[in-house]
């Protein structure tokens, strides 16, 4: 099926694999773009939060950042994904107290990303 996807989209006389993934993803509803996003953002405190729930397995893809600032939708997933996996319930007896450390400083940074970093969506239409 892939090779099929691939001869379908191909364009004659170039030949670009990576712009036939991208097609064939996007038939078979990945992100329209895959690659990670690592956006600069102005103020200190808000990269330095971005830093922090990157390493804790947050992750945004290209478009979901627009001039600086993420998408509420994106925003939304990633916070919830990435706190249920740190949250100290899922984790042994004895890890538990890293857990909970590793826990709280993934929502303080996320907390801090949404008061600086989200996208209002009325004023960018």
């Amino acid at each position: 099926p892939r090779a099929e996807l691939m001869k379908r989209f191909a364009r004659p006389g170039k030949s670009s694999p990576s712009r036939d993934l991208t097609k064939s993803e996007l038939l078979l509803g990945a992100p329209a773009d895959s690659r990670a996003a690592a956006p600069t953002f102005a103020e200190a405190e808000t990269q330095i939060a971005f830093e922090v729930i990157s390493k804790a397995g947050a992750k945004f893809y290209v478009g979901d950042i627009s001039r600086g600032r993420i998408h509420p939708e994106a925003f939304k997933r990633e916070r919830r994904r990435v706190l249920l996996n740190l949250h100290p319930d899922r984790h042994p007896e004895s890890a538990r107290a890293e857990a909970h450390k590793a826990f709280l400083t993934a929502a303080e940074a996320f907390s801090t990303l949404g008061e600086r970093a989200i996208l209002d969506l009325e004023s960018a239409a």
